[in-house]
C-alpha cells in the first residue's frame, strides 16, 4: 500500500471518525437549553470545517487523475503510444488510481452519513427553535455550508472515477455508487437513533 493510499485512508476515513481533538464523536446530546445548543452547533461547526481540511489529499488526487486521463486520451486521439505495452500500462495504473479514489471516496462518504448526517438534520430542527440566538443561527449557517461542500466534494469524487472507468473500459458500474446531498443526507442510515426516539422533527 502506497504513502498516499495510507495517508488518504486516515484523512478519509479515520478522521471522520474523530472530533477535531481527537476524541471520537459522542451521540448527541439532548439540547434542554440556549448554552447546550450553542456548545453543541459550535463543536459542530469546528468538527464540519476540520473534516474539509482532512479532505484536501482527495481533493488533489483527483486533480492528479483528472489530469493523468486528459493526458491520456489526447495521446490516445492522437495515436502517440510507442506500443500497445505502454499504452495499456497506461490506461492499467489510471484505472488502478480510479479505483483507489472512488473506494476512498465512498469510505468518506459512508462515515460522513454515519457520524454526521443526523446531527445536521438536529440542529435544523424547527423544535429547537427557542433555543436559538444570533451566535448559533451564524454558526447553523457556517456549518451548513461546509456540509454541503464536503457532501459535493464527496460525490464529485466518486462519479469522476466512475466516468474513467467508463471510459477506460474498466469496473465503472454506478449502480451503487452514484449519490446524490439526499443519499447522504435524509436518507442516511443512523446508529444513534435510540437517543432521540423522534424527539427531533
Amino acid at each position: 500500500m502506497s504513502l498516499w493510499t495510507i495517508t488518504v485512508l486516515l484523512s478519509a476515513v479515520l478522521l471522520l471518525m474523530h472530533s477535531s481533538d481527537g476524541a471520537t464523536v459522542s451521540p448527541t446530546p439532548r439540547i434542554t437549553s440556549s448554552q447546550a445548543m450553542a456548545n453543541f452547533t459550535g463543536n459542530l461547526k469546528r468538527e464540519m470545517q476540520y473534516i474539509e481540511k482532512s479532505l484536501t489529499p482527495l481533493r488533489m488526487q483527483q486533480r492528479k487523475l483528472q489530469q493523468a486521463y486528459n493526458q491520456y486520451s489526447t495521446r490516445t486521439a492522437r495515436h502517440g503510444w510507442n506500443s500497445a505495452t505502454n499504452q495499456h500500462q497506461k490506461a492499467h495504473h489510471i484505472r488502478h488510481e480510479a479505483m483507489q479514489l472512488r473506494s476512498i471516496a465512498e469510505l468518506a462518504r459512508n462515515q460522513l452519513a454515519k457520524h454526521y448526517a443526523r446531527q445536521m438534520k438536529i440542529v435544523q430542527a424547527k423544535k429547537l427553535n427557542r433555543f436559538r440566538n444570533e451566535k448559533v443561527a451564524n454558526d447553523i449557517e457556517k456549518t451548513t455550508d461546509v456540509y454541503k461542500r464536503i457532501v459535493d466534494l464527496l460525490i464529485n469524487m466518486i462519479q469522476c472515477p466512475i466516468h474513467i472507468l467508463e471510459m477506460l473500459g474498466g469496473d465503472g458500474d454506478s449502480s451503487e455508487s452514484t449519490v446524490s446531498p439526499t443519499t447522504i443526507g435524509e436518507n442516511a442510515e443512523y446508529t444513534d437513533t435510540a437517543y432521540y426516539e423522534g424527539d427531533y422533527k
